[in-house]
């Protein structure tokens, strides 16, 4: 897929209202990076009764492209109405979106998909597409569940943190993220009962609850300020909460108003092994704000 550039935000689309509304929400996005938006929709086309794909030049295969041209149209411009300066550009490709977009992850600066889950309450009934791709990505993912494209770009961003090497790439991502709109960045971590890991570090059964709370402070500040000095417009932070960390999470972004909610989670050199936690999948599972998924990937 050489059409796509590294600096590139894409999206997938299916023509739904949900997909629509992430294609202009990831149009701010590009613009806010200063680059281009492109719109992939990507399917397989079935010969009526047959397990073999329809062939180029049959009708089928005609009427597809017609409506795909269609669909790709429509949603560009939407794109336009939102932001008519945007650079925007459209690609089809003949294979399952799932495996569309994983492999955009590896070649684009970000992949944004809308999940069309509406019940908080059953993780699993999560877009498959979305959560196949945020647990096997090469890059960064943002997931829109429900309503979170309709999110203002105006709160601050949330990341989600452990003192893990996970974490750090979260981090570094969230940052840029919010110099990039403009707003503070908070960063939580948040811990529950004993023995726990906490951040850096694990505490045991007999831990002063009150101290451990000011020691991962004084730890998180320090991390934040490693990256001050190259983000020097961004206010940043640092929180401790107890609690569940997903629960903390949930509810400190609903609070806040964030804008963005960024995660880590583990990459495995080039084998696709699903590596989210329950964090993270309950976080794409639930949140009513964008969620952006980062992977910190290990060398092959």
């Amino acid at each position: 897929m050489g059409v796509i550039k590294k600096t590139d935000v894409v999206v997938g689309i299916d023509g739904s209202e949900t997909s629509t509304a992430a294609a202009v929400w990831a149009a701010g996005e590009a613009g806010r990076r200063g680059a281009r938006l492109v719109l992939l929709y990507s399917y397989v086309l079935y010969a009526y009764g047959s397990k073999d794909a329809a062939l180029p030049g049959s009708v089928p295969y005609e009427e597809a492209e017609i409506a795909a041209d269609q669909l790709l149209s429509d949603a560009t411009d939407a794109v336009r109405d939102a932001y008519p300066d945007a650079q925007v550009e459209v690609l089809q490709q003949h294979e399952a979106a799932a495996t569309a977009l994983l492999e955009v992850t590896g070649e684009a600066a970000l992949t944004v998909i809308a999940s069309q889950a509406k019940h908080q309450t059953v993780e699993t009934l999560i877009g498959s597409v979305a959560t196949y791709t945020a647990e096997q990505s090469q890059g960064p993912v943002v997931v829109l569940r429900g309503n979170a494209a309709a999110t203002p770009a105006t709160g601050p961003v949330v990341v989600g943190v452990d003192g893990s090497n996970e974490s750090e790439s979260a981090i570094d991502f969230a940052f840029e993220a919010a110099a990039q709109r403009g707003v503070p960045l908070h960063a939580v971590h948040a811990w529950h009962g004993s023995p726990v890991q906490g951040f850096r570090r694990t505490f045991h059964l007999d831990v002063d609850h009150d101290a451990a709370d000011a020691d991962q402070l004084a730890e998180l500040t320090t991390a934040l300020a490693d990256r001050a000095a190259s983000f020097p417009d961004v206010t940043a932070e640092p929180v401790v909460l107890r609690g569940h960390p997903q629960s903390v999470l949930l509810d400190y972004a609903a609070k806040q108003g964030a804008s963005l909610l960024v995660v880590g989670a583990r990459g495995v050199g080039g084998m696709l092994e699903q590596a989210l936690g329950s964090t993270s999948r309950g976080l794409l599972a639930r949140a009513d704000v964008p969620v952006a998924v980062v992977r910190q990937l290990d060398a092959s």
